[in-house]
């Protein structure tokens, strides 16, 4: 009988962001395939079993998290999806991916040393796992520094899709003056938080004007999207943690199989 004081928690990435990528299979289970960078096969797993833990975190983090993060982003995943010249892009969808990054950098060990200096901002992530409500004031740091950046949203309709690596996120040219911080949210759709500024130098936008910038990736974008893809798999590799998994189409994962053979040889 399951205790309803706990809950099979799953651990950084949220079900809704899984079920992204997953299909649905005979017996109506929602399925997702990944690589397990350990055996570097392809395997499957349920959505609702993937890298979970009974009582990771509370009752009532899993209700903060809903509330204010997952379901959030997934309105604006919706909207995304669904974007043409009428889509009216609100401060509460620019407001609701901020914090839903926030949550998720907290929710996964994502935070290098490089980060930590780059930000100023020292977060043990240990201490927060289930004491999201005592350790207010440290997330609303962490949401002002986080939303003190530039943000493209990319929208890809091109035939190569994002691969989802096992934070969420990670970081793509840190050292550059532009300094690139990738998150995924679907096979279609990646924020990309750049220095406050780095937008309206790049497109001479006026001073002053919030630096959002909805673009879109076409086929001939394919080969920035296979450079994301390979940085995510990348940065799994140079970790000195225990190597992961990166989830994604069955297409885009076997793609980065053969870069992988390819290079073993």
């Amino acid at each position: 009988m399951k205790n309803k004081n706990y809950i099979n928690s799953h651990v950084v990435i949220p079900k809704s962001i899984l079920e992204k990528y997953a299909y649905i299979d005979g017996k109506r289970r929602h399925i997702i395939k990944y690589i397990d960078l350990n055996t570097l096969e392809i395997k499957e797993e349920k959505t609702s079993k993937f890298n979970t833990e009974i009582g990771y975190y509370s009752v009532d983090n899993e209700k903060i998290l809903s509330d204010e993060a997952e379901s959030r982003i997934g309105n604006v995943i919706k909207k995304l999806q669904e974007i043409n010249v009428d889509t009216n892009f609100e401060q509460k969808d620019i407001e609701s991916i901020y914090k839903f990054i926030a949550y998720q950098v907290i929710r996964t060990d994502f935070f290098s040393e490089k980060l930590k200096k780059e930000f100023e901002f020292d977060l043990d992530n240990k201490i927060i796992k289930n004491k999201f409500i005592e350790e207010e004031q440290k997330l609303n740091i962490l949401y002002n520094i986080i939303r003190d950046t530039d943000m493209y949203v990319i929208v890809n309709f091109s035939n190569i899709k994002f691969v989802l690596p096992s934070n969420l996120m990670y970081t793509f040219d840190a050292d550059t003056e532009e300094y690139k911080w990738i998150t995924i949210l679907s096979p279609d759709i990646a924020l990309v938080l750049l220095r406050k500024g780095m937008i309206n130098k790049i497109h001479n936008i006026e001073d002053g004007i919030k630096s959002i910038k909805i673009v879109k990736f076409e086929n001939e974008q394919k080969d920035i999207i296979n450079a994301f893809n390979l940085r995510g798999l990348g940065v799994q590799f140079k970790s000195n943690n225990e190597k992961g998994y990166i989830i994604g189409l069955e297409n885009e994962l076997n793609g980065l199989l053969n870069i992988i053979e390819k290079n073993k040889e």
